[in-house]
């Protein structure tokens, strides 16, 4: 009975050794075929996606877009091929795997006798043997993902590089686009100081973060309410997204004073976020626009609308790129203002570029020097051209001080009063 046992016993490992391999190929063939699945149907969805046929007018000429249709109807031919050889090779992946399935049984029913005639040989020996087995088929499982793991592990590894990489490049461009914008502003400073004043601060804006950081706690249990503005003001979208990522629990406290156990679970629940678009959220650089009101400069936010403008008009003057159409600016602001500022933007713009002035204001064409002048008249209905010339000429001067100075006698007044008060 001993030498009956020690031979079943033989015939039984030598069948589980082969229960465990074809047990890890069955796992591969499943695997396999779950993947040849979702791609025939990506591909059966992206075939049913197909451009609808245009049919040419009959009065035009030959129809260009046959040739062109004619080969989205054998892209379609080869997708519908494409769709055919991955259903039989769906099909035929089944077939392998009823085949292993159907040897398998096999083996199960052939492993069954074996164990228990061995129970009757050797009392115990049977629970024994399938705990044997089951062992042996679960390492074997196991040996085949840990290959599996390392695949994936070095796969993460290099994607985790190359993301690196374009987060570098995101940080270079968003440099490079604040130094711009801060030439851009010391440059425009040259120009209108001292009444204006820019300023641009990196990273400055910092609201759309704080509302990503705050929607990725919802749910949390956290009060996120106070802790998304100390996260956003605090740290990068790049910061937020490696800390949480390797647990860096610390680096967050020291950066924003929260304690480490609300920063403990602050990143558990932020890892099981989209960390990729909270990586990459917009932080914009913030800029200050400022008017000298007396010894004193005020942000553009506690300025009244005559001055707002005061600010913005020399800047978008500075535009010289481009044409500007600008209508009536002396709406809100006053001459001292336009002789003082408007002016000198005006000319000292680049004497390429072009603006167009709509204007009741003197002087604007006058100390702006302009290349040339249109009075426009008006029956009510249509407007209409009086005089077109070049600022110099005479019906030119004439419209200039009869319209925006009120007539020569009101200009002369006016050069009278301020003749005699010229020491006051």
């Amino acid at each position: 009975m001993s030498a009956e046992a020690a031979k079943r016993k033989y015939e039984l490992d030598a069948l589980a050794a082969d229960m465990s391999t074809k047990s890890v190929g069955q796992v591969v063939l499943d695997r396999f075929k779950q993947g040849v699945v979702r791609w025939r149907s990506a591909i059966a969805a992206a075939a049913r996606e197909v451009p609808r046929p245009e049919e040419w007018p009959a009065s035009a000429d030959a129809d260009p877009l046959a040739a062109v249709q004619a080969r989205i109807a054998k892209a379609q031919e080869h997708l519908r091929f494409a769709l055919d050889e991955l259903g039989q090779a769906e099909a035929d992946v089944g077939t392998l795997s009823d085949s292993r399935n159907t040897a398998r049984l096999a083996f199960d029913d052939r492993a069954r006798q074996l164990r228990k005639e061995l129970e009757a040989l050797q009392a115990g020996a049977g629970n024994i043997a399938r705990q044997g087995i089951q062992l042996r088929e679960r390492k074997a499982q196991l040996e085949a993902l840990r290959d599996l793991l390392a695949q994936r592990t070095a796969d993460l590894t290099t994607l985790v590089g190359k993301r690196g990489t374009v987060l570098d490049r995101l940080e270079e461009l968003r440099d490079a686009r604040f130094h711009a914008r801060a030439l851009v502003a010391s440059n425009l400073n040259k120009v209108l100081a001292p009444r204006i004043r820019i300023a641009v601060s990196q990273a400055g804006q910092f609201d759309a973060f704080s509302s990503a950081i705050a929607d990725a706690l919802k749910g949390s249990g956290l009060r996120y309410g106070d802790l998304a503005p100390a996260l956003a003001k605090k740290i990068s979208p790049r910061e937020l997204l490696e800390a949480a990522e390797s647990d860096d629990v610390a680096f967050i406290a020291d950066a924003t004073g929260i304690t480490l156990d609300r920063t403990a679970r602050l990143l558990a629940h932020l890892r099981e976020a989209d960390l990729g678009a909270l990586g990459t959220a917009s932080v914009e650089d913030l800029v200050d626009f400022q008017l000298l009101d007396g010894a004193d400069y005020k942000d553009i936010s506690e300025l009244s609308t005559g001055q707002r403008c005061t600010v913005v008009l020399p800047i978008v003057l500075r535009h010289t790129d481009r044409m500007l159409i600008v209508d009536q600016p002396e709406d809100h602001i006053d001459n001292a203002f336009i002789a003082d500022t408007l002016i000198l933007s005006v000319l000292a713009r680049d004497p390429a570029s072009q603006i167009i002035f709509t204007s009741h204001n003197a002087n604007i064409p006058v100390l702006g020097g302009a290349n040339h002048v249109v009075q426009l008249g008006s029956d009510g209905k249509r407007g209409f051209p009086l005089a077109s010339a070049s600022l110099e000429t005479p019906a030119i001067v004439q419209a200039i001080t009869s319209v925006m100075e009120g007539g020569l006698q009101a200009f002369e007044k006016r050069r009278s009063f301020y003749g005699r008060h010229k020491s006051t």
